[in-house]
């Protein structure tokens, strides 16, 4: 009978254990809490903290010249920083106005509407002339 004493006192004093080895974190699913945010973005950070009315915030994000490029992380650092929902997507919307203004802008657009040079059908049109007179 001393035996199944014995053993459950074993397995009790294992299960602390156990459970310990059962609860292994990965860790690069976790968040990284301490992320730094785009210094435009801890721009914004300040604004709200500071108890600006989100109207001014706003205003703020659209005279901007720079991109916020967020990233899913910097989004959850920046709501749970106390920004609101309407400052982030006025933030993620500054982005794509600024990309796609850039990409309006673009040098490459311009040079695919300069016209061809007329050196070359000149050279082909006395080649013709030049092949004509020959055989005639």
């Amino acid at each position: 009978m001393r035996t199944p004493k014995y053993f459950i006192l074993l397995a009790v004093a294992m299960l602390p254990l156990h459970t310990g080895f059962s609860q292994t974190v990965n860790p690069s699913t976790e968040p990284q809490a301490n992320a730094p945010l785009p210094s435009s973005a801890d721009e914004v950070v300040r604004l709200a903290q500071s108890g600006v009315d989100d109207q001014v915030v706003l205003a703020f994000i659209g005279q901007s010249q720079s991109c916020y490029n967020l990233s899913g992380a910097d989004i959850a650092a920046l709501k749970n920083a106390g920004v609101s929902s309407l400052v982030l997507t006025a933030m993620l919307n500054h982005d794509s106005a600024l990309h796609t203004q850039a990409q309006s802008s673009s040098p490459v657009a311009a040079t695919q509407v300069a016209p061809q040079p007329t050196v070359a059908q000149s050279g082909a049109v006395s080649a013709t002339a030049i092949a004509e007179s020959r055989l005639g």
